[in-house]
This record gives structure tokens, C-alpha cells and sequence, in this order.
């Protein structure tokens, strides 16, 4: 991957970086297994931009497969999995091969690989082939559903080399002051607060005074700001940065936890993994629904001796274990495809050997499977659940990223698919950039409508869906269409939006019409989760504003050192209104650094003159040479920042400046041009690029996003009302750190019953005093 598509991988690059991205498009990756959750690694390793995938399987389609693999459909029955299933993985990505393999797996095959993954494989093949992987040097990961319970298993060698344990951003912070001795102490300014750890190691710039400083390697602090011997150092007299410098470390394995709720239920869960696949041996089969393994837990726990052994969930586990769920397929195969990266890019901390989950609280029990597509869901919840899901009506604001993935989901429980219906709605229009992570899009769809092709690609993936595409904004000018009639046909909404505002009002509006809402959102390998249940959890709430992540002023105008900073003092001082264009022109002339004033601002103007020719109708262009041909050709006036007149309202910039992946938003050039002149004179990085509000994004964490706001899906659906089944969650697959909660309770207030506007507006209802918040209405 000598030239890497940034048009194609632009979000991605946020989050992984150049460098990975290169070390990525070297290695090849065999996955085998190509039921559901095989499918869903294999799809997002392949978004990632891997050189080579190899998908594996000697199985035939069966209807249970239905439930989870969305790339085969009733014509596959019968079928090989791997060959129903290439041509669309190929689609995905146009930069990586994608091969089939329908033999067994053997030592031979699995040399040609750098990553090999196993799914829906047997205890015997994972000890003998992770032997051998690791004799050999292969990193080696297990990935496994059965039912509402996942397993996952790493093996990347006795040690493995990290380059950048958790992908965040260094450090970096104004000196205040450096005192001479021995240790030195390095004291940083009072209006910030570094994140500098005991052992950090930094380097120092723009120091003066204490100049030697600046031709030191890293340096590693020590507690309380101690460095090396300074004694000898000149005297510091002012200013400087300190800045992070990230180290290499090895990585040793061992086991971890899951959910605070559940503390100890992994240890239990490893031993039931372990009967099952005893059963599975011994019968060639998966237990039918009921089949209780606990005598064979209890057996192999004579040996572990745990201390608490949890049987309830080993029995619900034994009845749901020839279950097959498209949402946990979702969770488990975005992790596990984020452990593929990990191993080829050598950036973010890798799983540390064994990962369990599970969603027993979502149950109830039936075995009544009827040779429809939704067996592997029935064998979990039961036919009459399944045709309750059927019946629901949702509206889902949003099909980007997490919105396809929640559509690809809703298509293979059968959201909506019989008498019910889908509502799905987004203004935008498909560009190059979506393609890396919104797989229901190809090259062709670019320019077309996200909501009409995702609703026609999710058809297509299960034809029984109802479903309907609007491209309305969700907000009060579109209240005559999302109106109280629309809500209260309603069954929930699921919110798959990039802002808060917009979350905030899908949130007020549920709030009002007493439905229940899904969130979720992501930031590059974080990502997190919300359930709000009408009279029982805390909504979302209103959208709140918050200076505790601000930049001073007096950083941005006068000691900028970051390229944030340069950025934010464009729109600071400009505003981004009707004339923000010249005035951001006049903002990137530092004062600090006068003597590079004198370089000829060429990539500022370029995007200047375009976007002041695009408010006339003219034709832009970033031919660099033919515009120096031009400038030699003709007598250019001479240019100050006031000469630029931009004649566009407010309303206009900002519908063009929310365009960030346009190839024609001049706004966005215009703003990267003048920040990197900014930093220029402040001996800052410049950017590539620096876009508005680019959100960085990866397909594995919104994989596991969206099949974690399914598994609450479930519980909705079945009306659940103990708070102790529900979770919020907060996951970090960089570092492979996950918090699920129970949601927050909604607040109370005493509402006094004798109060005439709150008899007007409730009426007295037997004496009852009522509380309120956001504003549920619940008698105490």
C-alpha cells in the first residue's frame, strides 16, 4: 500500500494513521467459518484495507444461517457459504484481493497467512492449529457465539511488539517554568492540565534560556515533574513545549472481565464453552433447545474448584446455545476484527488471551422452529417473540455509518418484516469517504440518496422487510411530517446520528410521545451506547454545552502549539459568517514569526479564489500548474485581506461547510490552508488536511456499536421493566476496555398535586403525587 486512497480510507486514517495503515496493506488474512459471525469479521477486516483476505468454509448454507450471514438468502441453501458470500465481500473494498478456500484447513494453508481467525470451530481444531500458529509465528484468534453468549481468544506469541498502545493523540503543554538542578523540575502552565504518567518520556522545543533542552532526545519524567541533571544547563528564561513522545512496549497475555454487573460469570462461561464443545464431540451436534449441560460444568469445575459457580446462567446458556444471533454476531465479530488490525498494524493494546460476554438477561423460551430464515433467533426467544418483532414499528434518523449497520441488523431479526415497518430518514447523499464504512454503499451509489440505497440494499438482504426511505432533516421544520399521528403509530426510534443536537431533539420528541429510544455513537476506536425506557431510565436529555474541553483564548491568539489551535482561532475570530473567509484570511498572519510572512501564500489562495469564484457559478480547479500559468499570463492587483468580498449568508456557509467529504468544498481548503500558514509561523506540524467536523471512524467499533443496541432492542420488545435488565455501555477496542452499566434511573421531583398548572396539565388522578423528568410522568 504504497499510495494509500485517502479519499476512500479518510476517517479511517484519523484513527489508525498513515504508518499502520501501510504496515495493514502488507499482511493477508485467513478467517474461517462463513456463518454469521465469520461474515461480519470477514466484512470489516476487509474495510480496513488489509492486502489480502481468504474466506474458508467447507459447510453448506442451512436455514439458521439466515438469522446472522447477510450476504446469502434462500437461493443459498444448499450452497457452499465461502462461494455465496465472495462476490459481495469483494465489493467492498476494491483494494484488497478476497480469495475462497472451500477444503479443510491444513498446516500448509494456514503458512501462507500473517493472521489466521477461527470461527464456529471445534476445541480440538483451536488447540491444534493455535499450536501450531504459534510454533510458527501466525497471530491466532478464536471468535465463537453460541446463543447470547460470546467467546474470544488471542494468541499473538509469547510477546508481542506495540507501537502506540492506545492510539490517543501526545501530549503536549506550555513550560512555565524549568528550575536548574538535579532532578530538574518542569513546571507547566496554570491553565492546563497535562496527562504526563510517572515514566513518560518527552521532548522540549522553542525553549529559551535553557536552550540545551532543546537538543535532548526524549526525556523521562519522573514524579512531580522531575527530569535529568539541569545543574549545568543555562538559566531558563521563558516559554517552550513540552510534547509526549509515544515508546514501543511488549505485550505479555492474560485473562480479563467483562461486565460489572456479571464480575465473575467469564469463569463460568469458559467452563460451559468447554462442556459444550464436550457435547458437541461426543453427539456431532449442537444441544437442542432445553438440553441442559450443567452435570458436565459441575464435572470439569471439580478440578477448577471456582468459588462461585453461576448455574443459572450455565442453564440458560445450554437452552439458547443453538441460537444464532445477527446483533451478537455484530459485537463479537467487531471486536475480533479489531484484534485482525491490531495484529497486522501493531497499533492499539491487544486482547489479553480471553474475552467472554453475554446477554442472558434478555430471554424467554420456546422451541417451535418452523424452517424460516429466523430459526437461529427463534431457538433463543421463541416463535411468538419472533412474531412480535415482526409486528414492531420503527424509526431509525440516520443511515450512515451505525445506521447501516443497524439496518443490516433489523433485516436479519426481522424487524418490521411482517405487519410492521421500518421508517428510516437522512438528508445526505453518498461520497466516496462513506464507502470504507458504511457497507451497504458501493462506488456506484456515490451521489445517490443514504437512505433510499440503504433501504433498497437491505431489501434485498431480506425481502420481507417493509421499509421506507425519506430524506427529511429530523428537526421543527420537519414537525408537519414527524407529527403526533407518525409518533404514535410508533413502537421506538433508534438514533444513528453524528451530532448531539440532533440526538437531543429525537430525543425530546420520544420524551413527548412516551416511546422508548436506542443511541449510540462512535469515535474512532471508542464507542458507546444508551437505552432510554419511557417512566423508567433517564432520557438523553437536552443538549447541554460545556467549556471544560475549551482552549484559553489567549492560547489561541498569542502561544498557539498544536494544529487544533490554529484551526480554532479561524473560527474564533471569524465566526464563519457572511465575510469569515476574509477575516480568516487576515487571522492566519502570525505575529510571532514575522520573517515568514514573506512566503507566497499559494495553497491559501488557490482555495480562496475558488470559492470565491464557486459563489458565482464558476468552475473551480486545484491544477496548481495551470493556475502559476495563469498568474504569469496576468497582472494581479495587489491583494489584502479586506479585498476578499464573499457574497454568501450565514445559512449558506454553514449547509457548505457541514459537506466536509465534498470534493468541491473550497471552505474546507480554504480553512486547511490558512491554519498550516498559521502553524508555519509557530513552528507547528502543519495538517494534510483539517476538516471542519470530521468525526474519525472505524467499521469494527461501529459493528459492535450497533449489535449492542440490538441485544437492548430485544429486552424492548419484550416490554422489559426491571432496570437490572438493561445496559448502558461504554466500550474502547483500542485497548480492549468495556464498561456496561445499568442506565441511570429517571431523576425525580415531588410536583405539588394542589398546583393549578399541574392539574391542567395531568388532571388529578386519585390524589396521587407524580414526579417528572424530561418529562416522564410517573405516579410515586
Amino acid at each position: 500500500m504504497a499510495n494509500i486512497d485517502e479519499g476512500f480510507y479518510s476517517r479511517q486514517l484519523y484513527v489508525l494513521g498513515h504508518e499502520a495503515m501501510r504496515r495493514m496493506g502488507t499482511a493477508s488474512v485467513l478467517i474461517a467459518g462463513m456463518r454469521g459471525l465469520g461474515v461480519e469479521i470477514a466484512k470489516n477486516v476487509i474495510l480496513s484495507g488489509v492486502k489480502s483476505v481468504t474466506i474458508q468454509d467447507e459447510g453448506v448454507t442451512q436455514w439458521t444461517d439466515l438469522s446472522s450471514q447477510f450476504f446469502l438468502n434462500e437461493s443459498s441453501i444448499g450452497q457452499n457459504r465461502a462461494l455465496c458470500s465472495l462476490q459481495q465481500l469483494r465489493a467492498l473494498n476494491p483494494h484488497v484481493q478476497v480469495k475462497e478456500h472451500t477444503g479443510p484447513l491444513g498446516q500448509e494453508l494456514l503458512l501462507q497467512f500473517q493472521v489466521v481467525v477461527l470461527t464456529d470451530s471445534s476445541l480440538d481444531d483451536q488447540k491444534r492449529f493455535g499450536d501450531f500458529c504459534h510454533l510458527n509465528g501466525i497471530h491466532f484468534i478464536v471468535a465463537d457465539t453460541k446463543g447470547l453468549c460470546g467467546q474470544l481468544f488471542c494468541d499473538f506469541g509469547e510477546a508481542f511488539e506495540v507501537l502506540d498502545q492506545d492510539g490517543e493523540m501526545p501530549e503536549s503543554v506550555l513550560i512555565q517554568k524549568v528550575s536548574q538542578g538535579n532532578p530538574g523540575v518542569v513546571i507547566c502552565s496554570d491553565d492546563q492540565r497535562h496527562g504526563f504518567t510517572d515514566g513518560s518520556k518527552v521532548i522540549f522545543s522553542e525553549v529559551q534560556g535553557m536552550t540545551e533542552l532543546n537538543s535532548l532526545g526524549p526525556v523521562q519524567i519522573k514524579e512531580r515533574g522531575h527530569i535529568c541533571d539541569t545543574s549545568s544547563f543555562s538559566e531558563y528564561e521563558r516559554g517552550g513545549i513540552v510534547t509526549e513522545v509515544k515508546q514501543p512496549c511488549t505485550i505479555y497475555f492474560l485473562l480479563i472481565t467483562n461486565d460489572f454487573g456479571k464480575i465473575d460469570r467469564h469463569k463460568t462461561l469458559h467452563l460451559a464453552f468447554q462442556a459444550l464443545h464436550g457435547f458437541v464431540g461426543k453427539e456431532k451436534r449442537l444441544p437442542r433447545p432445553h438440553y441442559m449441560i450443567l452435570d458436565a460444568v459441575r464435572k470439569l469445575n471439580e478440578d477448577v474448584k471456582l468459588e462461585k459457580l453461576d448455574e443459572v446462567a450455565v442453564k440458560k446458556f445450554s437452552f439458547t446455545a443453538q441460537g444464532n444471533l445477527a446483533p451478537l454476531c455484530a459485537f463479537i465479530g467487531g471486536l475480533a476484527a479489531q484484534e485482525v488490525i491490531k495484529a497486522c498494524s501493531r497499533k492499539f493494546t491487544p486482547l489479553k488471551q480471553w474475552f467472554y460476554f453475554d446477554a442472558l438477561e434478555s430471554l424467554p423460551e420456546d422451541d417451535n422452529q418452523k424452517g424460516t430464515r429466523y430459526d437461529g433467533q427463534i431457538a433463543v426467544f421463541g416463535s411468538d417473540f419472533q412474531e412480535k418483532l415482526e409486528r414492531q414499528k420503527y424509526f431509525l434518523v440516520g443511515a450512515g455509518a451505525i445506521g447501516c449497520e443497524l439496518l443490516k441488523n433489523f433485516a436479519l431479526i426481522g424487524l418490521g418484516a411482517g405487519e410492521g415497518h421500518i421508517t428510516v430518514t437522512d438528508m445526505d447523499h453518498i461520497e466516496k469517504s462513506n464507502l470504507n464504512r458504511q457497507f451497504l454503499f458501493r462506488s456506484q451509489d456515490i451521489g445517490k440518496p443514504k437512505s433510499e440505497v440503504a433501504a433498497r440494499a437491505v431489501k434485498a438482504m431480506n425481502p420481507q422487510m417493509n421499509i421506507t426511505a425519506h430524506q427529511n432533516r429530523l428537526a421543527t421544520e420537519s414537525e408537519q411530517v414527524y407529527d403526533y399521528h407518525f409518533f404514535s403509530g410508533l413502537d421506538g426510534a433508534a438514533a444513528a446520528l453524528d451530532n448531539v443536537e440532533a440526538r437531543a431533539y429525537l430525543d425530546s420528541c420520544c420524551v413527548v410521545h412516551n416511546k422508548p429510544m436506542l443511541e449510540g455513537g462512535t469515535l474512532g476506536s471508542k464507542g458507546h451506547t444508551l437505552v432510554v425506557v419511557p417512566r423508567l431510565t433517564e432520557s438523553y436529555g437536552p443538549a447541554k454545552s460545556s467549556s471544560k474541553n475549551e482552549i484559553p483564548l489567549c492560547t489561541l491568539k498569542n502561544f498557539p502549539h498544536r494544529i487544533e489551535h490554529t484551526l480554532q482561532v479561524l473560527y474564533a475570530e471569524a465566526g464563519m459568517g457572511s465575510t469569515g473567509a476574509g477575516q480568516c484570511f487576515q487571522s492566519q498572519w502570525g505575529t510571532r514569526n514575522p520573517a515568514k510572512n514573506t512566503l507566497r501564500p499559494f495553497g491559501s489562495l488557490l482555495a480562496a479564489a475558488n470559492l470565491y469564484g464557486q459563489t458565482y457559478g464558476i468552475s473551480g480547479t486545484r491544477d496548481r500548474a495551470l493556475i502559476s500559468e495563469i498568474l504569469e499570463r496576468v497582472t494581479v492587483p495587489e491583494f489584502t485581506p479586506q479585498s476578499l468580498k464573499i457574497p454568501v449568508t450565514d445559512e449558506e456557509m454553514e449547509e457548505r461547510e457541514s459537506d466536509e467529504d465534498d470534493d468541491s468544498n473550497f471552505h474546507m481548503d480554504y480553512i486547511t490552508a490558512a491554519s498550516n500558514l498559521r502553524a508555519e509561523n509557530y513552528n507547528i506540524p502543519a495538517s494534510k488536511r483539517i476538516a471542519g467536523r470530521i468525526i474519525p471512524a472505524i467499521a469494527t467499533t461501529t459493528a459492535a456499536v450497533s449489535g449492542l443496541m440490538c441485544l437492548e432492542l430485544y429486552k424492548l420488545v419484550q416490554g422489559h421493566q426491571n432496570i437490572r435488565s438493561y445496559r448502558t455501555a461504554f466500550v474502547n477496542l483500542a485497548v480492549m476496555y468495556f464498561v456496561l452499566s445499568l442506565p441511570s434511573r429517571a431523576k425525580p421531583f415531588t410536583v405539588s398535586k394542589d398546583a393549578v398548572t399541574y392539574r391542567s396539565l395531568i388532571g388529578a388522578i386519585d390524589d396521587q403525587v407524580y414526579f417528572c423528568f424530561s418529562p416522564w410522568f410517573v405516579p410515586v
